[in-house]
């Protein structure tokens, strides 16, 4: 490859990166203002997606609680690397996770964006994500849950316990529970320029197309899953994130996040 092709490739991907950066405007404001509830934003990306980079920033400042939405703390982020790009280190450690996701909400481009199994308006809009967002945070989840976790960082074996309550009435459909392990701050040197990637989906720690549950309003559902993080994650890096979604709609009514260790 000649100098002026390089050239024009920098210059190309420079100018991609700039207009990322100032597509990001979204409302500015306090990421902690009280929240009714807990949302699920996810979203499909690839390393080698130069329009990706804007979503992945995006994602990044929610994570860093740098105020996109109305409470930043309140919106958790899993990171799926679809097949489009089959050389995706990210999609090769866990083809099978981001098949089945990538199948679930029928992606037929990057970056996609679901909150709460809502599909995000495309392409890409910092501001359109955050009034999506932000309308679903105004909202209550229709069940809560809670965590509790073991790890033997030796062994690498844990158990966790998912208690469940319903406290708002549900719509009718299959119920079921995923537990997904995301690692932060994973370095890799990518073609489109990012070198940390967070909020990575690295393991899913029942079946991967989920396990059927029951609620039953006013009472709780107790839960309790064995597990072995898979070598290559990093224990320290990564959070165990749980949420319940209506299967034939989408619909997820609760999420919630617990550190690995």
């Amino acid at each position: 490859m000649n100098k002026s092709v390089i050239n024009i490739i920098s210059i190309g991907v420079l100018f991609l990166v700039t207009s990322c950066e100032d597509n990001l405007k979204s409302p500015f404001v306090n990421p902690d203002i009280s929240s009714n509830k807990k949302a699920l934003l996810e979203v499909f990306t690839s390393i080698t997606c130069l329009n990706c980079i804007q979503a992945n920033i995006y994602c990044d400042n929610i994570t860093s609680l740098k105020g996109m939405t109305i409470n930043d703390t309140n919106v958790l982020i899993i990171n799926y690397h679809p097949s489009f790009f089959p050389t995706d280190p990210f999609y090769q450690f866990n083809k099978e996770l981001n098949i089945e996701r990538q199948q679930y909400y029928d992606i037929s481009f990057i970056p996609s964006g679901f909150c709460d199994g809502n599909s995000l308006p495309p392409p890409f809009s910092a501001s359109e994500w955050t009034n999506q967002i932000n309308g679903d945070l105004a909202k209550y989840n229709e069940a809560v849950i809670f965590l509790e976790n073991t790890l033997d960082t030796i062994s690498r074996s844990g158990s966790i316990k998912i208690i469940t309550e319903q406290r708002e009435p549900v719509e009718n459909g299959d119920l079921k529970l995923f537990l997904i392990i995301t690692e932060n701050n994973i370095y890799y040197n990518a073609p489109a320029g990012n070198k940390y990637y967070n909020n990575i989906a690295r393991e899913m720690i029942n079946q991967t197309e989920g396990e059927p549950i029951v609620l039953t309003p006013g009472q709780t559902t107790t839960i309790i899953k064995n597990y072995t993080v898979r070598s290559g994650i990093e224990i320290l890096n990564s959070t165990i994130i749980a949420f319940i979604q209506v299967y034939n709609t989408k619909k997820i009514i609760a999420v919630e996040k617990l550190a690995l260790y």
